[in-house]
């Protein structure tokens, strides 16, 4: 059996494990988990929806953001169709033999407001997570525990949101809070455990990207694959962002394909910065007689 997947399949393969624990966390999340040596209870979806976050990071740092938000769209589709089918057959009628109704109805009467609290507290620790990562590096080098504490507080409000949603009525508020809090203490860890194999999973996912993909890595991601840099050393990010677009502008030419479409304003600031480098070229040239000739 052949394992060596290409770019594209790597990418199939990643979504369709997002799908299946988005899906999967949303189910399971019906049932409430007891650990009894902290004196705690939480919904099972502990268990898996922090993959979801990870698995979102992975697209989003190898495809992109727009990627990822399909992702999240496509994730969501297949809830639906899950929910959908779940209810329905809760409507079609059992033979006398089958006595799973109630507890199938249990299970799958909850589901559609798991959902709707998912999605929405996915959506808004998303919103706030990429807010608040905006704003603490807006201007600065990448800090790797500026952005912890951001995610940290970011699965906090998704944490909330989302219990306080799918069991606002069902439980008790302060069944709800301790649901909360230790909901949220879990993804931490959870999250903590699993960033080797998040990282290990990013590299797994870039190896045989395309050329095309190339034209899309920035200095930004170029500091953040390094886990930050000093303030003093940015400008060799963008140097970095630099060389790759002039050695892709230079591939293409030599592949007979204008450049210009595909790296656009990038190609032409690289092509600026070349041209700069060619002026000081031929002035040290220009003056290297005069430097070393000896005279005063």
């Amino acid at each position: 059996m052949d394992l060596n997947f290409d770019f594209t399949e790597k990418r199939v393969i990643i979504t369709a494990f997002f799908c299946m624990a988005f899906t999967i966390a949303n189910l399971i999340t019906v049932k409430i988990i007891s650990i009894d040596f902290l004196g705690m209870e939480t919904p099972a979806g502990v268990l898996i929806y922090p993959l979801v976050y990870i698995l979102t990071n992975v697209i989003a740092d190898v495809y992109g953001e727009r990627t990822a938000q399909r992702t999240l769209v496509l994730g969501i589709a297949a809830d639906v169709l899950f929910v959908f089918m779940t209810t329905l057959i809760l409507f079609l009628p059992s033979p006398d033999f089958f006595t799973g109704d109630a507890a199938l109805s249990f299970v799958f009467t909850q589901t559609p407001r798991i959902l709707i609290a998912s999605y929405i507290s996915y959506l808004i620790g998303n919103l706030v997570n990429a807010r608040l990562t905006t704003i603490v590096n807006e201007g600065k080098a990448y800090a790797s525990g500026i952005n912890l504490l951001v995610l940290a507080f970011s699965e906090f409000i998704d944490n909330f949101v989302f219990i306080g949603l799918a069991f606002i009525g069902v439980y008790s508020v302060v069944d709800i809070l301790i649901m909360i809090i230790t909901h949220w203490i879990l993804s931490l860890i959870w999250t903590a455990i699993a960033q080797p194999f998040t990282t290990m999973t990013v590299r797994w996912a870039e190896k045989g990207k395309p050329v095309e993909e190339a034209v899309k890595i920035t200095n930004k991601a170029v500091v953040e694959a390094l886990d930050g840099l000093p303030a003093v050393k940015i400008h060799c990010s963008v140097l970095a962002e630099q060389a790759i677009k002039a050695a892709l502008a230079d591939y293409y030419t030599r592949q007979g394909i204008d450049p210009e479409p595909m790296l656009d304003d990038a190609l032409r600031w690289a092509g600026l910065a070349s041209a700069f480098d060619g002026l000081f070229l031929a002035a040290g040239l220009l003056l290297f007689p005069y430097v070393y000739s000896g005279e005063d």
